[in-house]
């Protein structure tokens, strides 16, 4: 029998070829990506990375779970020396000020995709939310892998995509889908399905991100 996780991403192919194929990565890769873009790009998602660094915590403060308390401690960590390092640079040479991240509206996606983890938290089994959480960094490190040895020719653009790639980040996403499917193997047909309706959500939020940014999108 296939995993569960791995079922969900044969399934839901269809949205993830979206993202891989959307405009804003391709114009990524190229070069050609509009800086307004991007700078709104990493607004929206300074916002949505808090939350989901929010999320890590809350897992780790009620899980009873020591396998998942330790996983989401050392996920935190990663994210800490990682990406929200990596983030700080990016803002520093687009001159983006703290001032402009607290000022600039949520975009109604981001606004979105932040409540659907949290609704998922708050009431349901934490496998849904695991599957909600999912997605995210799964995707970027397809991402990644797709477009390394392309060598975007605008600096931070190929910055932006080595981000995201390396032995660490797979070994993580490995980890996660194992403890994912630990879970699906024990949840009974309303929860499995709970977690399909949330990976696929996440899945959907994360191709409307990048049309988000794109446009520029507005309430």
């Amino acid at each position: 029998m296939v995993n569960f996780t791995k079922r969900m991403r044969i399934k839901y192919d269809d949205l993830w070829q979206k993202s891989l194929n959307h405009p804003f990565i391709e114009q990524l890769a190229e070069g050609n990506l509009d800086k307004k873009a991007f700078r709104y790009y990493l607004i929206q998602d300074y916002y949505y990375l808090a939350h989901f660094s929010k999320i890590y915590d809350l897992i780790v403060q009620t899980t009873e779970d020591d396998e998942l308390r330790c996983f989401f401690e050392q996920a935190s960590r990663n994210f800490e020396n990682g990406e929200k390092a990596i983030r700080q640079h990016f803002f520093e040479e687009l001159l983006i000020t703290t001032n402009e991240i607290e000022t600039v509206p949520i975009a109604p996606t981001a606004y979105h995709y932040v409540s659907h983890i949290y609704r998922n938290f708050y009431t349901e089994a934490i496998s849904v939310t695991l599957a909600a959480l999912l997605p995210c960094p799964w995707l970027y490190f397809e991402i990644s892998s797709r477009l390394i040895h392309q060598h975007s020719p605008e600096a931070i653009y190929q910055r932006w995509i080595e981000a995201y790639s390396g032995d660490e980040i797979e070994q993580q996403i490995t980890k996660l889908c194992q403890i994912i499917d630990f879970h699906a193997q024990k949840a009974n047909e309303s929860e499995l399905k709970a977690m399909e309706e949330s990976f696929k959500i996440s899945s959907q939020l994360e191709l409307d991100f990048w049309q988000m940014a794109l446009s520029q999108e507005q309430w």
